[in-house]
């Protein structure tokens, strides 16, 4: 019977046991005179080469080439391990099985690039660009993109070598702005670089090699990471068309920095692009502070100029019942005028229903405007990056402004032109006094939006991960649709502390 070869065999250790053998068999130890008699006659003058064909054939192969061949291929169930651990960003394993099984896992050409061994990729490709441009399975995609989105770069012993690695690909012929087509939209390896990773090493490697910065992507979500602008700065030093800075600009504007908002401006971004809401607009929109509202006048944003939908400035302000930012734009010089529509929708927002009434009563063509806008859903309400009115008081946890509207006769459940509801913007946002409003009301649970297919509980799930609303309560927004009786099922990931409510 074959003896048991070890898992984790390693070919310098056979190697040893066939020296240990020969060893052995010249002191005519009895052992090994047994083993190597069953497999040479006792005239036959034993080698080296013959002691390992023994251990070969002791351990069940037919010869040391097969043995080799067995203990040097990777194993399958590590490189696995190995490779799920990096794309789930579960970087202590990851770090873990690298330091265990290196021998095995560098042989493996995606777990080779995923830990940068510049080493291995060297040996395998250097100089080769139809290796450097080739789609590797299992994602299908060149070497550069397992580079530059591997999470491993944020560990001190692998950043260095990944940062290496995609330089060695770069000079073997690597395309830095080839573009991988997803389900979910294009990916390029920048957008890893800058977008994912926000690493400013990977990124200037492809930037330096003259990747392309109008993919879409990187740009926007380089200004996703609070307080490092590094990448967002060397994306807009290398250049970029002013439809996609003036478009970017308004996703930095989504995130409370100074620093980012500031580096836009000095790179050319127009505050008066009109492209759904301008910049001024969007600012209040997404809540910005009176400093940051300021700059933008300061650096040229027109006080009246008008949304698509014609909404002002000011109007925005008085929509959303934020009258500190209404005071200050007056103050700036705005004109405090608003339409018929804007007066109603300032008085729900103020939680004033009495002056609602009023208005509505004065005016029924201004709210047959709103309601009518609130069916269609690409209107300007609703429309545009995360919907207006009724979405937006729901987003921003206001009680009485969503009351209102929702007495006003808007569809609890009306959706703008991505199938977003109130309940997916209160869910994001960690809104749980907005959720049980909308839940009593009778909002729908099992809408899902057009982007990802996520219903609004998924949207609470990514938020808490994600949303960085510093007045959101994630937890307790779950809480609220357990308690009325919905079932996260399984498979869904949320921040710990949310999926402690439910798990």
């Amino acid at each position: 019977m074959s003896k048991q070869l070890p898992e984790r065999a390693n070919l310098e250790h056979l190697k040893k046991q066939a020296r240990d053998l020969l060893e052995a068999l010249s002191r005519s130890e009895s052992d090994a005179v047994e083993t190597v008699a069953r497999y040479f006659p006792s005239q036959h003058k034993v080698g080296l080469n013959d002691a390992q064909l023994v251990i070969a054939r002791e351990y069940g192969f037919e010869n040391w080439v097969k043995l080799k061949d067995h203990v040097e291929k990777p194993s399958s169930s590590v490189v696995e391990q190995f490779r799920h651990a990096v794309d789930e960003s579960d970087l202590d394993t990851a770090r873990s099985l690298w330091s265990t099984h290196r021998e095995v896992l560098q042989r493996d050409i995606v777990c080779a690039l995923r830990a940068g061994d510049a080493g291995a990729i060297g040996t395998m490709g250097e100089g080769n660009p139809v290796f450097a441009n080739q789609a590797i399975p299992p994602h299908d995609q060149p070497p550069l993109h397992y580079v530059c989105f591997s999470q491993l770069v944020k560990l001190p012993e692998f950043e260095a070598g990944l940062v290496e690695t995609a330089r060695i690909l770069i000079q073997s012929g690597a395309n830095p702005s080839t573009i991988v087509q997803r389900d979910w939209g294009p990916e390029s390896a920048l957008y890893g670089a800058a977008g994912v990773l926000n690493h400013p090493g990977l990124t200037k490697v492809l930037l330096d090699a003259g990747a392309r910065t109008d993919d879409g992507e990187a740009l926007y979500h380089s200004s996703d990471h609070p307080g490092r602008h590094e990448c967002t700065r060397l994306i807009l030093e290398a250049g970029v068309n002013q439809t996609d800075l003036d478009w970017c600009f308004k996703h930095q504007l989504d995130h409370d920095s100074l620093e980012g908002i500031k580096l836009f401006l000095d790179h050319g971004a127009d505050p008066n692009d009109p492209r759904a809401r301008t910049a001024l607009s969007h600012a209040i929109l997404r809540g910005q502070s009176l400093e940051v509202l300021q700059l933008l006048v300061e650096r040229g944003a027109d006080l009246e100029a008008q949304d698509e939908d014609g909404t002002t400035p000011y109007a925005m302000a008085r929509r959303l019942g934020n009258l500190e930012v209404a005071e200050l734009l007056v103050n700036l010089g705005a004109r405090p005028e608003l339409t018929a529509r804007d007066e109603i929708l300032a008085a729900a927002a103020d939680g004033d229903m009495d002056r609602v009434r009023a208005l509505a009563t004065a005016n029924p063509e201004a709210v047959g405007e709103i309601t009518d806008h609130g069916r269609q859903p690409n209107d300007g309400l609703t429309g545009g990056l995360s919907g207006q009115a009724l979405h937006n008081m729901a987003r921003l946890g206001h009680i009485k402004g969503l009351q209102a509207l929702l007495d006003l006769g808007l569809d609890i459940d009306l959706v703008n032109q991505w199938n977003e509801t109130a309940l997916h913007w209160a869910s994001v946002a960690g809104r749980p006094e907005a959720i049980r409003l909308l839940l009593e009301r009778g909002a729908r649970t099992d809408i899902e939006e057009s982007n990802f297919k996520s219903d609004a509980f998924g949207w609470l799930c990514w938020g808490s991960q994600n949303w960085n609303e510093k007045h959101g309560d994630y937890p307790k927004a779950a809480r609220a649709f357990l308690d009325f009786g919905f079932d996260p099922g399984k498979g869904r990931t949320a921040a710990p502390d949310l999926m402690a409510v439910w798990a």
